[in-house]
């Protein structure tokens, strides 16, 4: 074989290669440059903007996500894919709200996407959810339960093309919204309409947290009897609400906070160590609370339990400080509680204490925490012990100085009278 025809053979595969890689490319682009609008913004390629959105990681590269929706959406003049461009780039715009002019626009592309009128109901609905937790954010509850009840209206309505489904997931997201935003409003009733409908259409998971809200609306409207046997029936019926991560140790304390109790009371106390005893050997941290409360419930009413309980505390709270991060320790206030445990401890009034042992303690609370806003009072319990030991010291010195003069006054006259009998 000739050099020459190896080289002509070369120059035709070259330019069959050079061929093939423009057609590769160029096809595409025809394709896409003959597409109608609508054709060429496919679902595939919104979720890719979506996702690209998603996956910014600062604040710059999310708004361009958003201008660049808004920007294909001013030169777009079909409809129906203008209104979904705008939904997006609102939906983009959600998360960046930092003001009131952030506000304006974000609720002027979601208004221009109403007005529009697309037919597509996922974006309708969209629009109308995401409108109404802007407004719920930015303090106007009227306007957002007005988008919430739109969104309800259009659910309900027996024209859309909604599957029952997507229905169902739908109301079980925008119910507890609406009855919040009713709750703010006032509306305590149109509340608790709205709970016991999302209790309808909630799945099994959802229910209890529905319930918890439930009891807490009745507890605030004063509705005291009916708040505790929602209580009861979260209790009885969802044992493992709140369990994992022991929320139920709250949930319970708001239990008790409703049954109104004296804090000085047996019932209140004795609610209390029923918490106690059943949590304190977890390891959820919430039960610190609790023990916070029983130890001041105890010492407010000079219990003798205060002493050997706030020393079982004050372990478990020691033990807590060594083995929880720092983020845990502030989240369940522990040093808090460490604080005022120990303002009790030294504040602790009992006659059976020698005076100079309650000193002692009191010099301890003021090393450990000087500048804690109860050490005032502490210096100043600690310095009314110490007038009170002078002026028992006093009395002693003046009682003794009273014996001896009456002692020598006794002897004083004993004396002559024994001489006298003696002469006699």
């Amino acid at each position: 074989m000739t050099r020459g025809y190896k080289t002509g053979v070369a120059r035709v595969i070259h330019w069959y290669c050079l061929w093939l890689l423009a057609v590769t490319f160029a096809i595409p682009w025809i394709i896409f440059a003959n597409q109608s609008p609508v054709e060429k913004y496919s679902e595939g390629w919104f979720l890719s903007r979506s996702l690209a959105s998603a996956r910014a990681t600062n604040r710059v590269d999310r708004l361009k996500c958003a201008i660049e929706m808004e920007d294909l959406a001013k030169d777009c003049s079909e409809p129906e894919l203008k209104a979904k461009l705008l939904y997006h780039a609102g939906s983009f715009y959600c998360g960046q709200i930092e003001g009131e002019s952030d506000f304006e626009r974000v609720n002027e592309l979601f208004e221009e996407v109403l007005k529009l009128n697309p037919s597509e109901d996922v974006v309708v609905l969209g629009t109308l959810r995401q409108l109404a937790q802007i407004h719920s954010a930015a303090g106007k509850p009227e306007s957002a339960n007005k988008y919430y009840e739109e969104i309800e209206r259009r659910l309900n309505s027996e024209t859309n093309t909604i599957t029952p489904g997507f229905k169902k997931k739908f109301l079980e997201n925008i119910y507890p919204k609406l009855a919040d935003v009713k709750e703010r409003m006032g509306d305590s009733e149109g509340a608790l309409l709205v709970r016991e409908k999302a209790l309808e259409v909630s799945s099994e998971s959802k229910k209890a947290q529905i319930l918890l809200e439930k009891a807490r609306q009745l507890a605030k409207d004063g509705k005291k009897e009916e708040a505790l046997e929602c209580f009861l029936n979260l209790f009885k019926d969802y044992t493992d609400f709140g369990k994992d991560n022991g929320d139920i140790i709250y949930y319970l304390m708001e239990y008790v906070r409703v049954n109104n109790f004296n804090e000085r009371s047996d019932e209140y106390i004795d609610s209390l160590f029923d918490i106690w005893e059943k949590f304190e050997n977890e390891k959820h941290l919430q039960i610190f609370n609790v023990g916070h409360n029983l130890s001041v419930a105890l010492f407010s009413r000079n219990d003798e339990r205060f002493l050997e309980y706030s020393e079982i505390l004050k372990s478990k709270l020691k033990e807590a400080l060594r083995t929880n991060t720092v983020e845990n320790i502030k989240k369940y206030n522990l040093k808090l509680c460490e604080e005022q445990l120990a303002y009790c401890i030294a504040m602790y009034e009992d006659g059976k204490l020698d005076i100079n042992f309650k000193k002692e303690k009191l010099l301890s609370f003021i090393d450990d925490f000087p500048n804690n806003d109860n050490t005032k009072y502490v210096i100043n319990r600690y310095v009314e012990l110490e007038n009170k030991m002078r002026e028992e010291e006093i009395l002693r010195t003046q009682k003794w100085k009273r014996f001896f003069i009456s002692f020598a006054a006794l002897v004083a006259l004993f004396i002559p009278s024994f001489i006298l009998y003696r002469k006699g």
